[in-house]
């Protein structure tokens, strides 16, 4: 980890100063992240950075910095960072955000962290609470990099009862950027909370997702869409743990493996003890392009409660020959009957993306990149 001292020379004011050393001083015993599936070693950049290249949407003007609700962040009780990632931007973040969506309010939310050479170590540290009753919509757009770009990012979502959640995490960062995602997602009583992770650049990927259904009646999806391409290295966990009874969940992944791509998707499902009448599902599509793409899916339920439903599966499989050829014989190429078909897969996740831009600009990336 940087030098220790290093924290007090980061921030002016005392109050982000005492909160790094507070988050340090709980979570100093963590050891660092192993990636053996993938076959990646997890190294820190030489150099500390500030980042300061964050762009904005027109609905966003009212945008907090997270040093200004530090406060928020202690008050509310958190699970425990539960990985060195997620610790390591906790305590050296160099940006973040505050969103929040007050009582009976519907939100709109655009940020776009750009990284480019000056700005090319992303710790970005972002706080979302959705007050009761309230609607906060959010798209985080990931994109640029420059030669050893780095991103590791830790959202934290609070949705109050009765709210409605919806984030879209788009990493389109190029191919010589490190990306990883933490992200941590508490609920209360009838909160429903969306998650779009789509990730479609970067050279190695981390993406994360913990959710913790509190409260009764909550309701999580979480939803993955990947491509790994070229010499990519991609790891994947989603995780829901059911804790409030009549709890619902739905984890989806779909992605393409190509070229000497690496990848692996773990899906998780927790039933705690008290989550009587509870349903989760976990399911995750790939589709492999090449026969020497190593691609793993490790779907995993753990129960402690008698009343509940738990569903999980995982499939792998190869172009179809027959799609394929009957696209050709109606005048396509190869090259355009594959995108097809690999545009295709992926639909399932990207129509239910509300946003028609951003959709399109989803399709047009996948397309691209095929």
């Amino acid at each position: 980890m940087y030098k220790i001292e290093k924290i007090r020379n980061l921030n002016e004011k005392q109050d982000v100063t005492n909160y790094r050393l507070d988050q340090l001083e709980k979570n100093k015993d963590m050891g660092l992240p192993s990636f053996k599936r993938i076959g990646y070693e997890f190294s820190l950049p030489a150099e500390y950075k500030n980042f300061e290249n964050i762009k904005l949407g027109d609905t966003s003007r009212t945008l907090s910095p997270i040093e200004k609700k530090l406060g928020e962040l202690q008050s509310i009780k958190w699970e425990k960072n539960e990985s060195y990632l997620a610790n390591l931007t906790d305590i050296f973040f160099n940006t973040g955000v505050f969103l929040e969506s007050k009582k009976s309010e519907t939100k709109e939310v655009y940020v776009n962290y750009d990284l480019d050479k000056e700005n090319n170590l992303l710790l970005d540290n972002n706080l979302l609470i959705a007050e009761r009753d309230s609607v906060l919509n959010v798209v985080f757009d990931y994109s640029g990099g420059d030669k050893e770009a780095v991103r590791n990012s830790l959202h934290r979502v609070l949705a109050k009862e009765n709210s409605q959640v919806n984030i879209i995490y788009l990493q389109r960062a190029c191919d010589c950027t490190k990306s990883f995602n933490s992200v941590i997602v508490k609920t209360e009583r009838d909160a429903q909370v969306k998650q779009y992770h789509i990730e479609l650049g970067g050279k190695v990927v981390s993406s994360s997702s913990k959710v913790y259904l509190e409260g009764d009646n909550a309701e999580s999806k979480t939803y993955s869409l990947y491509l790994a391409d070229k010499e990519k290295k991609v790891d994947l966990e989603y995780s829901t743990y059911h804790r409030g009874r009549r709890s619902e969940s739905v984890i989806e992944g779909r992605g393409v493996v190509k070229d000497k791509a690496t990848k692996v998707f773990r899906g998780n499902l927790y039933f705690e003890r008290g989550s009587g009448k509870s349903k989760g599902k976990e399911e995750e599509y790939a589709l492999l392009l090449n026969k020497g793409v190593k691609a793993d899916s490790i779907p995993t339920l753990f129960c402690d409660e008698d009343d509940v439903i738990g569903e999980h599966s995982a499939s792998a499989g190869q172009l179809n020959e027959n799609k394929l050829f009957y696209l050709m014989s109606r005048g396509m190429s190869e090259k355009e009957a594959k995108k097809l078909v690999v545009s295709s897969s992926f639909k399932p996740i990207v129509e239910k993306i509300k946003d028609m831009k951003l959709r399109d600009k989803v399709l047009k990336i996948i397309e691209e990149r095929i």
